[in-house]
């Protein structure tokens, strides 16, 4: 079975990365790609998927700058990873040669040849470093508004009935499984990208129990989230958790494997309705006292959707400014060397199995 998450995400707070949570078993052994864009990092996490697709349970990390690269690739059977440990997301060793390995991509270039297109080099990956400071500037003003709509929400939350309509679901799909405490993992399920905002529900085709939340005001969805996690740990489930890319709120996302189940969140930048069952979150909210700031939440969510569409379109451009960088590293690449390097890391990989 594959899952699919991203790396992480843009925050406020800069790149916020949930991979530590997948590799925190100090069983792991990681190697650690470095070398710049273009030198064939995700093509080579693609092959060993592809050499291990079937025999392994496989978890694919997604880059949220560029959905179609991999940032990294857990075999899970093996306890073995594989990721891009350059910058946003930088990864070193820590028990270097005995729990990780650092691969240097870089030994495959012709610097003679990158060093003719210094200046375009140069100038293209400042301009994408430019594009990459305004998308993080447009999503501080997207959070600013999505937090405004969850706190007019949380104002006016029937938390009681809420509580109580908790309680009946986690009874209706949930038994006890254990004495001892469930545990916790965090990984990214969605994400904002040149595509939109993203989630991917490939993760979840292995799952028989689907609902989907349609909250207006977001803050319903999060405490029903926050309360099926509570009450699923506490009878022996471990649970898998994913943060919003905007949020006020910890998790908009809970996935519970053992169960087949997952309660998702549908924000007002994403369609996720067709994924399974509609739970109508609105009635949690006391609508009578919600209308003096209705007109308020809907300005601000206009204003979302257009300043999200703003922050996609910047995400593409620079993601069309990071093919034209990656293009003169492609042409100054030794790509039969790194095919060397990815047979030899299978061979490798396979070795330890045994």
């Amino acid at each position: 079975m594959n899952e699919h998450y991203f790396m992480g995400t843009k925050t406020k707070e800069g790149f916020k990365n949930t991979f530590g949570n997948e590799i925190s078993d100090k069983d792991y052994f990681g190697y650690i790609l470095k070398g710049g864009a273009g030198t064939g990092k995700s093509s080579l996490m693609k092959a060993i998927a592809s050499a291990f697709e079937g025999a392994e349970d496989i978890a694919l990390y997604h880059c949220s700058s560029d959905p179609d690269s991999l940032d990294a690739v857990v075999l899970k059977n093996s306890k073995v990873y594989i990721c891009d440990g350059t910058a946003p997301h930088v990864m070193e060793c820590i028990y270097p040669g005995v729990t990780e390995k650092i691969l240097n991509l870089g030994e495959y270039w012709n610097e003679k040849l990158l060093q003719a297109h210094k200046q375009e080099i140069m100038i293209s990956t400042d301009e994408n470093a430019a594009l990459h400071q305004k998308a993080t500037a447009l999503q501080d003003a997207l959070s600013a508004l999505y937090s405004n709509i969850f706190t007019q929400g949380s104002r006016y939350l029937l938390r009681e009935k809420l509580l109580a309509f908790s309680k009946r679901f986690v009874r209706k799909h949930l038994t006890k499984q254990k004495d001892q405490q469930g545990s916790v993992t965090v990984r990214q399920l969605s994400a904002l990208t040149e595509y939109g905002y993203m989630t991917y529900t490939e993760t979840l085709e292995s799952f028989d129990s689907i609902y989907v939340m349609k909250d207006s005001f977001l803050s319903a969805s999060a405490e029903l989230v926050s309360s099926v996690m509570q009450q699923a740990l506490s009878l022996g489930y471990d649970v898998i958790v994913s943060p919003s890319p905007l949020a006020h709120c910890p998790y908009e996302h809970i996935l519970i494997p053992a169960a087949g189940f997952a309660l998702i969140s549908e924000t007002p930048l994403s369609a996720l309705s067709d994924l399974g069952e509609l739970i109508n979150m609105n009635r949690f909210y006391d609508r009578d006292t919600l209308k003096a700031v209705s007109r308020e939440v809907k300005l601000d969510t206009a204003m979302l959707k257009d300043l999200a569409e703003t922050l996609y379109d910047t995400i593409g451009k620079a993601k069309r400014v990071h093919d034209e960088i990656e293009s003169y590293y492609i042409a100054a690449m030794d790509f039969s060397s790194v095919k060397e390097l990815t047979d030899e890391l299978i061979y490798e990989i396979r070795s330890k199995e045994r």
